[in-house]
């Protein structure tokens, strides 16, 4: 996934519609104001080009990967009981 551009021009259809242009483009095609590199979550103009997301988009997707694999230790551990107890009970 490349880099991605965007209008910052309120007043451009393509903000409005928060149209991505690859890094390839240094213009917006329906306004002409220069572009500047966007978060490609939120569309937040980026300081630099060197990331994809902003910081706000990156602690985000952290948050929800963390919450995802928490969720997900402990449904192993439950299983993981309710087997131990299954076979416990077989005994």
């Amino acid at each position: 996934m490349k880099k991605a551009k965007g209008c910052i021009n309120k007043k451009c259809i393509a903000n409005n519609k928060k149209t991505i242009y690859t890094s390839e483009y240094d213009f917006c095609l329906k306004c002409g104001n220069s572009l500047h590199y966007v978060c490609k979550d939120c569309y937040t103009e980026l300081p630099s080009d060197s990331k994809k997301h902003c910081i706000r988009c990156i602690a985000k997707n952290k948050d929800v990967r963390y919450r995802i694999l928490k969720l997900a230790s402990g449904t192993v551990m439950t299983v993981g009981f309710i087997g131990k107890k299954i076979i416990d009970r077989s005994k």
